[in-house]
């Protein structure tokens, strides 16, 4: 019963254990990753709404929400704006297509796309997605960090 003894009480802690160690009757744990390693859920995204056409002009606001719990230390978040062809798949033209807009390093819960970047081409469809990345540029959330991927369309 000793011997379980160690491994009863890491099961208990659980997540509780962090990143310290704990050493208990002897043993010394030190779990392999952080609590936070995969179990933070990706940016989930809000503007515009998926299937939107969006309002004429240059300027478009894109939104999202942090992800939850929301991660502690630096964040920085990634969007990439794609144009979707033929009968692609939303998913299919973020992960293909050559980027229509791409900006990183991006520390707020929205980008405003304004001159001078592209303006989108009446009548065509468009996919975009957030990234999440840490101060070192990893993506160590659920989803690799990536958001849904929503889809949008310029008004004719």
């Amino acid at each position: 019963m000793n011997k379980l003894l160690p491994l009863l009480i890491i099961l208990l802690l659980g997540n509780a254990v962090h990143a310290q160690q704990v050493n208990v009757t002897g043993f010394t744990v030190k779990p392999a990753l952080p609590p936070d390693i995969k179990t933070v859920s990706p940016p989930t995204l809000k503007e515009p709404a998926n299937g939107q056409t969006i309002a004429s002009g240059r300027q478009q606001l894109f939104s999202w929400q942090a992800p939850m719990p929301t991660p502690t230390g630096t964040i920085t978040y990634k969007i990439k704006i794609v144009e979707i062809k033929g009968d692609q798949s939303p998913e299919n033209a973020i992960r293909g297509n050559k980027p229509f807009f791409e900006r990183d390093s991006i520390k707020a819960l929205s980008f405003q796309h304004t001159s001078p970047a592209p303006a989108f081409v009446a009548g065509i469809k468009y996919a975009w997605g957030v990234s999440i990345y840490d101060r070192w540029g990893n993506q160590k959330w659920s989803n690799d960090g990536k958001s849904e991927i929503f889809s949008f369309k310029a008004p004719l």
